[in-house]
């Protein structure tokens, strides 16, 4: 090994010149710091990182409106599907003196379409070219057949229009569907005409409407 100071030529394996003394050692470099200005830098940063994942009151309201928001849409898609399934007795023109006019219990019918029985959600209709929603006054006779709390007290029919020509059409006046009658006694005690504002409405304008028939029979 040459030394690099004096250029006396030392054996390969020489840790310093046998000449000068020169060491062939060589040492690591000591580190050298950071500027300042990077390491507040990353102070800032690492600091600024701990705070982002710090829980705050307002963490836990938007945490719980979205639960509550699942919870909600969730269980609504439930009741939906659970109403679907509820039905009651289909009546027309031929069974509808003796299952109506001459039930000794009121009757609540309602005029409709089989679709528009059957849609418990908002779906699509190609004839209408559209979103078709469910009717709120047929949603709230379902609900009140699914609770049965009017079990022996109140009949819950469905009569199908088929053509504006239909006889019950003619006879009470249907021009629009669904349209719910109230019968008592062979007459119609209450209509409601159109779909309704929103189930919990038609739901408590039928209850309200049994309250007066049961009153002025005597019955309930």
């Amino acid at each position: 090994m040459i030394c690099p100071s004096c250029g006396y030529e030392n054996r390969e394996d020489a840790r310093y010149c046998n000449l000068c003394q020169t060491s062939f050692v060589k040492t690591k470099p000591e580190p050298r710091p950071l500027p300042r200005r990077i390491v507040a830098a990353a102070n800032d940063k690492s600091s600024g990182s701990r705070s982002s994942i710090r829980i705050t009151p307002l963490h836990i309201i938007g945490a719980a409106v979205i639960l509550f928001a699942i919870i909600f849409f969730t269980a609504r898609g439930v009741f939906s599907d659970d109403l679907g399934k509820v039905d009651c007795m289909a009546v027309d023109d031929i069974t509808f003196r003796l299952e109506v006019l001459e039930s000794p219990v009121p009757v609540l019918v309602v005029f409709c379409d089989e679709s528009l029985w059957n849609r418990v959600k908002s779906e699509y209709v190609p004839e209408y070219g559209c979103r078709a929603q469910p009717a709120p006054t047929i949603m709230a006779m379902k609900s009140i057949i699914k609770d049965d709390e009017y079990e022996n007290n109140v009949k819950f029919c469905k009569y199908y229009l088929l053509l504006a020509t239909d006889p019950a059409a003619k006879s009470y006046d249907i021009d629009l569907i669904p349209t719910t009658l109230l019968f008592h006694n062979g007459s119609v005690f209450q209509r409601f005409d159109g779909p309704g504002c929103n189930t919990e409405q038609s739901r408590e304008e039928f209850e309200i409407a049994f309250s007066e028939v049961f009153q002025e029979s005597g019955t309930y």
